[in-house]
């Protein structure tokens, strides 16, 4: 009951939103309930904060569930606001207010970092993949790993290759086209040369001596076929 009346400011204080008024009742609650997940999950994610802001209660909610991925999805959902907008963000005196703007340097590393540890526990190639997107055909030295460490989880999730795949066939890197070719055949336990065969994106990639490699590696009908060829 003692309880009851710093819990009742705090939640006003998140309806309202203001993180240096949320931050003020927050710790005139008891320990225990500075703790409590859902007390923490209500200070992470209300009202329109700032990174550091975020980091508060996201760097309390580490320190006493040590093996509680949310916190980190809680960051990476925040980037993600932040990226995405339309979402007013306060940088801090001086450096005024943006809508959806880019990450900066240390914002690209901190959604990174937040995604490797929580793919700890979730191994979910989805995150990988969206932030993938985020950096797009520009960004290739972050795109392409981002997409071959989705390729990797298990269960497979489709998208990750068929992402990989583009990325290859749009720079010509025939040889990551058939090595991804062959991790997608393996996940699904699939057969992919009809689908190669009939798509006009894989034109260039059919002339190619990746593709021939390709089908004599994996595919014993196109070895018989070469072997008549050859007699």
């Amino acid at each position: 009951m003692a309880g009851l009346e710093p819990l009742w400011l705090f939640e006003t204080r998140c309806d309202y939103g203001k993180f240096s008024l949320m931050k003020e009742a927050y710790e005139k609650l008891s320990p225990e309930v500075q703790n409590d997940r859902s007390v923490l999950f209500r200070y992470a994610v209300t009202g329109d904060r700032s990174a550091d802001d975020v980091l508060v209660p996201v760097e309390r909610w580490r320190k006493a569930y040590p093996h509680d991925p949310t916190p980190d999805l809680v960051l990476v959902d925040f980037y993600w606001l932040l990226y995405q907008g339309p979402r007013s963000v306060d940088k801090g005196p001086g450096r005024g207010t943006y809508y959806g703007a880019a990450w900066s340097p240390a914002e690209e590393e901190a959604v990174e970092a937040a995604i490797e540890r929580a793919n700890k526990w979730f191994a979910d190639p989805r995150m990988e993949v969206r932030l993938a997107s985020y950096y797009g055909a520009k960004r290739p030295e972050k795109l392409r790993p981002l997409l071959q460490k989705a390729i990797q989880r298990f269960p497979a999730e489709p998208i990750a290759f068929e992402e990989l795949l583009k990325v290859d066939l749009a720079s010509s890197n025939f040889i990551g086209v058939a090595e991804t070719l062959h991790l997608d055949e393996v996940a699904f336990h699939t057969n992919l040369t009809q689908m190669v065969n009939s798509s006009t994106n894989y034109a260039a990639f059919r002339k190619s001596f990746s593709w021939k490699k390709w089908q004599e590696d994996f595919h014993a009908a196109a070895k018989t076929e070469t072997a008549n060829l050859n007699r």
